[in-house]
């Protein structure tokens, strides 16, 4: 007897066959195909065929009927779907199809640099900052109720090296055999390369080196405790482990005229993937890129990092092309875990009371997503901006809202397709 199958990431469930069921694709920017065409068009007037704007299907679409949004057909009675599931809410019916779920482990808070306009400075120095590690019972208890394949990013606003028994937790994740990458970030000042080639063996698939200048002065400023021959020799003998990795630079008004140097310094070493993203500051926002700094950096990387011909570039937020998302994401593809074991929203915001105090260390994640307190977050979430993405770099729908009105500058397209190699 046929069925119709919604497979979840982590999990796959019968619907009946007695519902009104939409496969909505939302891979054009306009309008919205329905999978198969509508059979009653009454319902919907405007609808030509098998497509309409979200906005007429948000007005007309039948409020019993059950949505599956964004998922491939493997067959008329069969979606398999790379989307959190179905629901009669609409509240992702913006977000294209997804295959991979990540989440960011607070694995600690503590840091050994004290960076300009960081959460975590801007906290010490309201005097509210708590310095703490994740235990390791906590993040054993939390694994257990991840779901499987699931991304893993082992760190949060802190240093993640500094954690005691970091090697127990790459080994622990490895072991259970259930996940897909374990990946981390550095600012390459704690430990040795050896250390992270041991992590590697351990289960790491690779790292983040944080290198926002290679000038003490400037370093001095922008990242306080920061050694730059340390930094050096760590980025050298890391590019001759072999261990995949990615540099990220943040970019910001203090070291937008220094980038071509770290740049050419990273030229002369070898081979590197070099990430962009935007400086965002928990505090005034003096330092981020306002219309003219934006401009500037688009010159910068069309005109002058095309010379460097052994570094691949990319482009976070705001420094790279709009998403097709008219939102940021993170909610449904990337959310955070705190160190007490809540889920959290993303990497920006660690608070747990967002989404009701989602305890993961008891609560497995299908059972927390299914929630009514998690399906009415991300319906609020849907309608309205949330207060803790305000000023946030991800947050397209005030990017987007700038862009229109001329008050950001749209990066150049060709900087993308002209600044990547091998």
């Amino acid at each position: 007897m046929s069925k119709t199958v919604i497979r979840y990431l982590y999990d796959e469930k019968e619907l009946p066959r007695n519902r009104m069921i939409y496969l909505i694709d939302t891979r054009s920017s306009t309008r919205i195909k329905i999978l198969p065409p509508c059979e009653n068009p009454s319902l919907f007037p405007k609808n030509t065929m098998d497509s309409l704007s979200f906005e007429d299907f948000l007005a007309s679409a039948p409020r019993d009927a059950v949505v599956v949004f964004t998922g491939l057909a493997k067959s008329s009675l069969e979606f398999e779907l790379v989307d959190q599931g179905f629901t009669n809410l609409f509240n992702a019916a913006l977000l294209p199809g997804r295959n991979y779920l990540a989440f960011v482990i607070e694995v600690t808070t503590l840091c050994n640099l004290k960076c300009e306009g960081c959460s975590r400075s801007v906290g010490i120095r309201n005097d509210q900052w708590l310095d703490k590690h994740m235990s390791f019972d906590t993040y054993s208890r939390m694994l257990d109720h991840l779901p499987d394949g699931s991304g893993l990013i082992l760190h949060g606003v802190g240093e993640p090296s500094l954690l005691p028994d970091y090697d127990k937790f790459i080994d622990h994740a490895r072991q259970r055999g259930r996940f897909g990458t374990i990946w981390t970030t550095t600012n390459g000042l704690t430990r040795g390369v050896d250390y992270f080639k041991n992590l590697v063996k351990l289960g790491l698939s690779g790292l983040t080196l944080s290198m926002d200048t290679l000038s003490q002065s400037l370093a001095d400023k922008l990242r306080k405790g920061t050694n730059i021959e340390k930094l050096k020799n760590f980025t050298v003998l890391l590019h001759e482990s072999g261990i995949d990795n990615v540099i990220n630079i943040t970019v910001s008004k203090s070291n937008l005229y220094d980038l071509e140097n770290t740049l050419s310094w990273l030229d002369g070493v070898g081979k590197f993937r070099v990430n962009f993203s935007p400086f965002q500051e928990f505090d005034t926002k003096d330092g981020q890129l306002d219309k003219d700094g934006m401009s500037i950096f688009n010159i910068l990387a069309h005109e002058n990092f095309r010379k460097f011909e052994n570094l691949k570039y990319s482009f976070s937020n705001t420094l790279g092309p709009p998403p097709d998302e008219e939102i940021c994401t993170a909610p449904w593809r990337v959310m955070g875990i705190n160190f007490d074991g809540y889920l959290t929203p993303c990497c920006v915001s660690w608070t747990p009371d967002l989404m009701g105090y989602s305890d993961l260390k008891i609560n497995h994640f299908s059972d927390i997503w299914r929630s009514e307190t998690m399906q009415k977050y991300l319906r609020d979430y849907m309608e309205e901006e949330p207060e803790y993405c305000s000023g946030c770099q991800a947050n397209w729908r005030e990017v987007k809202r700038q862009r229109a009105n001329g008050e950001a500058p749209r990066p150049f397209t060709s900087i993308v397709s002209t600044l990547r190699r091998w």
